[in-house]
């Protein structure tokens, strides 16, 4: 089995990050991350549904720890596979972005970035990210080659979020791919 999933990620990282396969907006998915302290951030794909006028997948992520929280994000596929974030809700607050945010564009190629200039809380704000870096990545679940991409803070950038292409985020901060599939068992 490990070599059978050692042939499969080769497949699915031999080709550039194009269209479609960044990030799996695909109900049932689950990605289980920790931190070095063992606080656990769980992210599932709940399903479609409406947000912000916008048919996004529902993605709920639940943190344990000092300061635990569920909070519900959606994003939705762009007609060239790009990735957008349309906003979050949790029992304290809801945040919807007009336009939405342009989180992955592709295709992901180093040195490349991209922005977007949305409203947040009434102000505007942007969203800027770079493409860093590709290279070979370490975490609990495996090993992979991913994208680095970073995020602009004021006039700096700053590291963000490893990314594998048909997987998603393998490591955002001190948090690292744990366990990655289906909620469901396949019968």
């Amino acid at each position: 089995m490990r070599h059978l999933q050692s042939v499969l990620w080769l497949v699915l990282i031999a080709a550039p990050a194009g269209a479609g396969d960044i990030i799996p907006l695909i109900a049932d998915l689950r990605w289980v991350y920790e931190d070095p302290a063992g606080n656990t951030k769980t992210v599932t794909n709940v399903g479609w549904t409406e947000f912000g006028g916008a048919t996004c997948m529902q993605i709920r992520v639940e943190m344990t720890g000092p300061h635990p929280q569920t909070l519900d994000q959606f994003r939705s596929r762009g007609d060239s596979g790009q990735i957008y974030y349309h906003g979050s809700t949790s029992s304290d607050f809801t945040v919807i972005l007009d336009p939405p945010v342009l989180e992955y564009d592709l295709p992901l190629e180093v040195g490349r970035s991209w922005s977007t200039e949305t409203m947040l809380n009434g102000q505007p704000f942007v969203f800027a990210y770079l493409v860093q870096s590709h290279g070979p990545v370490y975490v609990p679940y495996g090993s992979f080659l991913a994208y680095r991409l970073a995020f602009l803070n004021g006039d700096d950038w700053f590291p963000g979020q490893f990314v594998v292409p048909g997987i998603g985020e393998v490591e955002r901060g001190v948090f690292e791919l744990v366990s990655y599939g289906s909620v469901s068992p396949v019968e």
